[in-house]
């Protein structure tokens, strides 16, 4: 599909930040929950990214599927999404087939091979399709489908061939203990590294606590380590920082780009100040509720006794195909330690992570 050029020009279409609109469904989405069955796409997909810009009237859609190989599917069509003038956050949509859109799903299944044998379906019917929509915080429920908000390059990367599939190369690269793996055939693990513990992934996410307990030293050195940590990060990495004190205070509702927000995320991280308490059920909910794809690694930074409800939050939350790896820090006096170590070395035992005591 990646040679297609009406392909392309359906993506600059839909994605043309100057003419989407402040429509609630405006935007490019990647479905998190709901099933694969065929709507306006075709169904039996792994991976769904889907555009809606009610400016150009346009939606793109991609969709990703697997047998015995990868397959990526992208369609154009119509969209009509009235906004309703009360400024409610739900209502519906049109979706069409647009005959002078030169990007279509095919009319027939088609077979992807593998055991038992897989098929792409068509979409349901030959449309137009009538959509009901919601805004749920972050996220879109579109005719019982929940997708949670993305970026263009959800779609470059499936336009260049699939993105997160797990190819094995992939595999290696996210899969739990990935510098033993480092010396196997293919490339190298990128990695991240907080307070000196390491994480291999392409996306990295920084939870770390800012609770009332952490002003004075602590918090410098929690900024200081943070610092380095986000200069390092390679260039095509992406990470997220959320700092935690009872809520969750993110940097921005997607991820971000170590090659162009680099500086933005270290100016933020200086201005940072402490209140607050010590749980991060909020900043884990937003880490793989809100951000998509979910991250490769995870490191969970606290000072403090987090509620024993937490553990059971993150094995919740945590059950993707490729799970996430998670590495707890504590930081304090070692007269403390005994007291987090428990519940912070439980999350790291069970996603795939380390424990690390930081003395302070």
């Amino acid at each position: 599909m990646h040679s297609l050029e009406a392909d392309e020009r359906a993506l600059k279409r839909a994605g043309d930040a100057a003419a989407v609109s402040s429509h609630p469904v405006a935007g490019v989405w990647e479905q998190v929950d709901g099933p694969s069955s065929p709507d306006f796409g075709p169904g039996g997909y792994e991976r769904s990214v889907l555009m809606l810009n009610p400016g150009t009237r346009t939606a793109a859609l991609y969709r990703v599927f697997r047998g015995s190989f990868v397959f990526v599917m992208a369609g154009e069509l119509a969209l009509d999404a009235p906004r309703d003038p009360n400024g409610k956050r739900e209502g519906s949509l049109e979706l069409k087939v647009d005959p002078s859109l030169p990007s279509k799903f095919p009319s027939t299944p088609i077979s992807l091979g593998g055991t038992p044998p897989r098929h792409a379906a068509p979409p349901k019917g030959a449309g137009p399709w009538t959509l009901a929509w919601k805004r749920e915080k972050q996220q879109l429920v579109l005719d019982g489908k929940r997708y949670a908000p993305t970026t263009i390059d959800a779609f470059e990367d499936l336009r260049r061939g699939g993105s997160d599939i797990a190819t094995d190369a992939e595999l290696r690269e996210v899969a739990p203990k990935r510098p033993a793996q480092a010396a196997t055939a293919g490339p190298k693990p990128k990695e991240a590294a907080f307070f000196g513990v390491r994480g291999g992934g392409k996306r990295f996410v920084f939870i770390v606590d800012i609770s009332g307990s952490m002003l004075g030293p602590k918090l410098d050195r929690m900024k200081d380590e943070l610092t380095k940590s986000v200069k390092a990060l390679d260039a095509d990495a992406e990470f997220s920082v959320v700092f935690f004190a009872g809520g969750a205070r993110v940097m921005e509702q997607t991820w971000m780009k170590a090659r162009t927000d680099r500086d933005r995320a270290v100016n933020l991280i200086a201005q940072q100040g402490c209140d607050g308490g010590t749980d991060p059920t909020a900043a884990f909910q937003f880490a793989f509720g809100t951000l998509s794809p979910i991250p490769d690694c995870i490191f969970f930074m606290t000072d403090g006794q987090i509620p024993p409800t937490i553990p059971a939050l993150v094995r919740s939350l945590n059950n993707a195909r490729i799970p996430t790896e998670i590495h707890s820090i504590v930081i304090g006096s070692a007269a403390e330690e005994p007291m987090m170590r428990p519940l912070m070395e439980q999350i790291a035992n069970e996603n795939h992570g380390s424990y690390t005591f930081v003395p302070q």
